[in-house]
This record gives C-alpha cells, sequence and structure tokens, in this order.
C-alpha cells in the first residue's frame, strides 16, 4: 500500500501518519521495521531496496519518505546523472512503486505546501502515473469557519470543556497553528482539571496571548488618551518582559491594522466584504474596527506617523526602544 501525505497542514498530516502506524499491528515490532528516507537525497535505487526487504519479526515494513515531491517539483524532473539518462527521476521512481513493492512494505511519501503550478503538476502526474493503491490526502489550514469546531472537539476527546469566549481568544491569537492550538490547549486541560476553560485562564496560562491582549488594551487606551491606564497596561507588559523593542514592533503593527481597516471602510466596504479584503478573521477585526470607528483618517495617519517616527529613532539610536515608547504614549494621549 502507498500513502502520499502532503499540504500546509503539518499537525494533521502527522497525525495521519500515526494513524497509519497504529493500524499496522503490533508497535514495537514496527518500529524494528521502520525506515525514513531523505527524499532530498534518495535514489530510485536505494528505494527500491527497501521496499523489496521483508520485515524481520514483524508483520509489515514501513517506509517513510519525506520531501520527496518537493524535491523533484524544484528539480522539474529532469533525468538523474546517477541512472538512466533517458528516464527522469519522477518516472524512475514511479517504476519502484508500480513495480517492486514487496506486499508487506507500506510506502509512505510525506511532503509539505506543495507547488501548483504546470511544470510542477506535470512532476506529480509523472510520479503517480498509473499507481492505483494509492491514497493521497492534501491537508490544508483549518478554515476558519472549521476552527471553532476544531477546538472545541479537540478539548472534549480530552476530557474538557471550554467557554465560547475562550474558543474566540484562541482563534483571534493562535489562528490555524494547530500545533500550537493543541500544546496550549493541553496545558490548560490540565490547569482546569475538569473545570471550564474561560477567557481569563487562557490569557493566565498563556503569556504570548495574555500579552497580546494587554498591548491591544494599551494602544486602546492610548488612543482614548487615558493615559494613566495606557500606562498601567505598559508596566504590565514590560514587568512580563517584553521589551521596548517588541512592544514598539507590536503597536505599529496593531496601528497599520488599524489603518488598513479605516481605508476599506471609507471606501464603503462593512461585513463579509471587510473581512475578504483586510484578510482578518471575524474575531480579529472587531478591535481595529472599534478603533477606526473613532477617528478620521486623518487623525488615524498623525497617530501613525508618531508611531513610526518612534520606531525609526530607536533603530537610529536617537532613543532607547523603551523610552520611545513612553515618550510615544504620552504624545498620543496628548494628541
Amino acid at each position: 500500500m502507498i500513502y502520499f501525505i502532503y499540504g500546509e497542514d503539518t499537525y494533521s498530516a502527522r497525525h495521519a501518519l500515526k494513524k497509519i502506524k497504529d493500524g499496522l499491528g503490533d508497535q514495537d515490532a514496527l518500529q524494528n521495521n521502520t525506515t525514513i528516507l531523505d527524499g532530498s537525497k534518495v535514489t530510485p535505487d536505494e528505494l527500491r531496496n527497501y521496499v523489496q526487504s521483508m520485515p524481520f519479526l514483524g508483520q509489515y515494513r514501513l517506509v517513510i519518505v519525506e520531501d520527496l515531491l518537493k524535491r523533484l517539483q524544484a528539480e522539474k524532473g529532469k533525468a538523474s546523472k546517477k541512472n538512466d539518462d533517458s528516464l527522469s527521476l519522477p518516472v524512475q521512481f514511479n517504476s519502484v512503486m508500480k513495480n517492486d513493492i514487496c506486499p508487506t512494505t507500506v510506502l509512505v511519501l510525506t511532503d509539505g505546501a506543495l507547488s501548483s503550478s504546470a511544470k510542477a503538476s506535470a512532476v506529480t502526474k509523472a510520479l503517480f502515473d498509473g499507481i492505483s493503491d494509492i491514497n493521497i490526502k492534501n491537508f490544508a489550514p483549518v478554515s476558519e469557519n472549521k476552527l471553532s469546531e476544531w477546538i472545541r472537539s479537540y478539548v472534549a476527546e480530552n476530557g474538557g470543556r471550554i467557554s465560547a469566549s475562550a474558543v474566540e481568544k484562541l482563534k483571534y491569537y493562535l489562528s490555524s497553528d494547530l500545533w500550537a492550538l493543541s500544546n496550549n490547549i493541553d496545558k490548560l486541560l490540565i490547569y482546569k482539571n475538569g473545570q471550564e476553560i474561560t477567557e481569563k485562564d487562557i490569557i493566565c496560562m498563556v503569556p504570548e496571548i495574555g500579552q497580546q491582549d494587554d498591548i491591544w488594551k494599551l494602544l486602546n487606551a492610548t488612543l482614548g488618551k487615558d493615559l494613566k491606564t495606557a500606562m498601567n497596561y505598559y508596566t504590565r507588559i514590560t514587568g512580563t518582559g517584553a521589551n521596548g523593542y517588541y512592544l514598539l514592533s507590536m503597536i505599529v503593527t496593531q496601528m497599520r491594522k488599524v489603518m488598513r481597516v479605516k481605508m476599506w471602510m471609507e471606501e464603503g466596504y462593512t461585513g463579509a466584504k471587510l473581512l475578504s479584503v483586510t484578510k482578518l478573521s471575524s474575531f480579529q477585526i472587531k478591535d481595529p474596527v472599534a478603533q477606526a470607528k473613532g477617528f478620521s483618517v486623518s487623525q488615524l495617519e498623525g497617530f501613525y506617523r508618531k508611531v513610526l517616527d518612534a520606531d525609526v529613532k530607536t533603530k537610529t539610536g536617537q532613543m532607547d526602544p523603551d523610552t520611545a515608547v513612553m515618550v510615544l504614549i504620552s504624545e498620543l494621549c496628548e494628541a
């Protein structure tokens, strides 16, 4: 049997590979009969040797080849110098897969995101042409409308509960990074021990989320000319170890989002159209929209210029970053 697992969602791809392994009987025996090959280097002859080998004291031999198609696409199917020059590498590997695999061998090809260009597609076709017993699975990133269900299902499958606002908080800051989501949810499940995971728990237990949330609140307070609250958030953020460079870069990023949202809103974009042109999720766009509504374009441009000016001063050594951020907060509150 041959499997081809690929795609940008490496988390789901890795779990698909684990599911294949779990279905191949005794795991100790399988471990002794598993070979992982570097697809950027392996030759057709080397692959042939491995897939023709019988398993030792086990039911199956598992051969995993990583990033083979990526390499073949990059080479655009040019002829191998070590093999028959009349055949391209994809065709030679295709011959191995069609003719040389032992019935007790399971071959798994794994790749990340792949090119969809015409030349790349031609290489893919040459590699798999005429192979009937192949299972191909493409793992694209989980879409926004399915991500909430993925989070809820993951929590439930691991014996936990999670509030709707906590789901949205995870979506906003971690997006479709399933590795980060699963790792942080695991920590939250241990922390809550069966109790419902709340938004407050996420801010408390996932430092990067709590920090970014505080940065938005700092910006909200600053644009709202609430100097005392803004400085309280500044103290809290820097108290977690964030330095001025990081804080200023995040303020620049957030202000850029607000400016982009405001420009499109001025063009009459709202709802789904605004989400489409800004490429933000429905949760990610809430804060920029709220801030954009409170100011004119000229006001926001003035704020943005001050932010960029502070950024330039730190990068040119005119001001240390911590001082630059405090001066920026003060100036924006007085603007």
